[in-house]
Parts: structure tokens; C-alpha cells; sequence
């Protein structure tokens, strides 16, 4: 056994195509289940979760749509999450090469994308 296969296996993973309540994923429909289920996982264990009292507003502050010789879009985009007592901005810029990337896989990257930041908020908000 090397030592990656150690470190995984101290780590306690889930079983990819195994269901949470044990069941082994045979199928699509079980997959989508599966895939949903380790959405939540990452989100939760990974990403952090968001509290429901918390307002968000999303502001592009800049642009350079020449990045990187013109192979990218550069945006600086200045997020406010808040709640009733508190207010946090936090002013991100992020490069995004949208060559061949469309549709879901957009969402999907920009999704990650916000639950990074949120998981800043939490951070921030936790040491105050």
C-alpha cells in the first residue's frame, strides 16, 4: 500500500457511487441522487454553508475584457453580504476564460466561485 492509498484511506471518504443510506448507485436516476447528495456534502463539510438571513448584491466595479492578450475577461466584482446588524464588501477579481465553457459549466463555475466568497464571510464574520 503506498502512501496515498494510506492517506485516503485515514481521511474515512465516502464511497463515490454508494448512496448515503447504503445502497450501491446501478443507474442514472441513482446517480443524480448520488451526485445531489455529495453537492450537499461539499457544500457543507468543504465550502461551509450559508445562513438564511443573509442578503447578497453582486456589483461589477471593473472590466478588462483584453486579459491576458484577449484569451480571457478579467472582472473585479465587489460582493456585499449582509445581515440585519452587520455588512461585509468584499471586492474580488477573478479571470474568466469562457473559450468552450458554456451554459451549466458557467453556473456551475460561478456557483463555486460564490461559495468561496461566502465561506469568507463565515471567517470573517466568526472572528468578530
Amino acid at each position: 500500500m503506498n502512501g496515498l492509498q494510506k492517506e485516503i484511506e485515514n481521511r474515512h471518504l465516502p464511497e463515490l457511487m454508494r448512496l448515503e443510506n447504503g445502497d450501491a448507485v446501478t443507474n442514472c436516476a441513482d446517480w443524480k441522487l448520488r451526485r445531489e447528495e455529495i453537492k450537499k456534502l461539499l457544500c457543507h463539510e468543504y465550502m461551509g454553508v450559508t445562513p438564511e438571513n443573509i442578503k447578497s448584491a453582486f456589483e461589477c466595479v471593473g472590466e478588462d475584457e483584453d486579459a491576458y492578450g484577449g484569451k480571457a475577461i478579467e472582472k473585479t466584482i465587489k460582493v456585499r453580504l449582509a445581515n440585519n446588524n452587520d455588512a461585509y464588501d468584499f471586492p474580488r477579481r477573478g479571470t474568466f476564460n469562457w473559450n468552450g465553457i458554456t451554459g451549466i459549466q458557467r453556473k456551475r463555475y460561478l456557483y463555486f466561485y460564490i461559495c468561496s466568497l461566502m465561506n469568507l464571510w463565515l471567517e470573517a464574520w466568526e472572528k468578530k
